[in-house]
């Protein structure tokens, strides 16, 4: 039985410390490369919530998933 997308990183956060309803999980672009940003609405709603100081932190499991590109976000 597989998980809910976010579950394991949800259970990753609390372990951190985080209180489960302060942790938001954008799991739209699960699998896709980093290596650009079209088609990749999850990336946008991330870089939207960041640039409207919406978010705190960001943990990823593999920076290469999030941008290969620093300055794509």
């Amino acid at each position: 039985m597989r998980a809910a997308p976010g579950a394991r990183d949800r259970g990753q956060a609390r372990e951190l410390g985080w209180r489960p309803f302060d942790v938001y999980v954008i799991g739209a672009d699960l699998g896709p490369s980093g290596a650009s940003t079209a088609g990749r609405d999850g990336f946008k709603e991330l870089t939207a919530r960041v640039g409207l100081g919406k978010v705190g932190l960001v943990l990823s499991i593999n920076v290469t998933r999030l941008a290969r590109n620093c300055s794509d976000w």
